[in-house]
């Protein structure tokens, strides 16, 4: 009879043992990573000159380096995306109102942009955050990014991910835009 008595203890004993278990681990995981849903994603490219019809052509001012003859369609993808690749094989940046020159696309701390840079707002993700996006395609998902760059139209849950340059970087843009997406920030690699 003590016997019987004892063995729903011990079956009670083992369930929290397994719950507890299972709750550490819960944890942990949340200190390592905190992931939230309903985020903007978009992406940006550095556009390739080249890419662009050449038929129509304008002159710009680049600080610091004079007049610059480039293709007028080249020239509006520069001013959305921040920067492109010359025909010449040099950057042509656009900020502050200004044409810039430079010898890689550079984000906004002054660092060359690399595939994986993300522009946040820094109110929500500071500068120098690493970001993993599960729900994007591919082998995006797997991919660790880094808040290095910020932008204006990037305000709230909104994220940007900068993909490369030329025209399949482009498609890739298209590929992971959407706004319902989980990104995880993780607090320590």
């Amino acid at each position: 009879m003590f016997i019987g008595r004892k063995a729903p203890h011990l079956a009670l004993l083992g369930l929290f043992i397994t719950v507890s278990i299972l709750s550490s681990r819960f944890v942990l995981a949340s200190h390592d990573e905190v992931c939230s849903s309903q985020w903007h994603v978009t992406g940006y490219f550095t556009p390739v000159e080249v890419d662009y019809s050449q038929s129509e052509l304008s002159q710009v001012h680049i600080e610091r380096f004079g007049k610059s003859i480039h293709s007028k369609a080249f020239l509006k993808a520069v001013k959305i995306e921040g920067w492109g690749r010359t025909k010449d094989g040099w950057y042509l940046g656009r900020f502050s109102n200004k044409w810039h020159k430079s010898k890689q696309p550079l984000n906004s701390i002054g660092k060359p942009l690399q595939t994986g840079s993300i522009a946040t707002d820094r109110t929500i993700i500071p500068t120098g955050s690493k970001l993993k996006i599960p729900s994007l395609p591919n082998n995006l998902k797997h991919q660790l990014y880094v808040s290095d760059d910020v932008g204006s139209a990037i305000k709230n849950t909104h994220v940007d991910i900068y993909t490369g340059e030329g025209r399949q970087a482009e498609k890739t843009t298209y590929e992971i835009t959407g706004k319902d997406h989980t990104v995880c920030r993780l607090s320590s690699i």
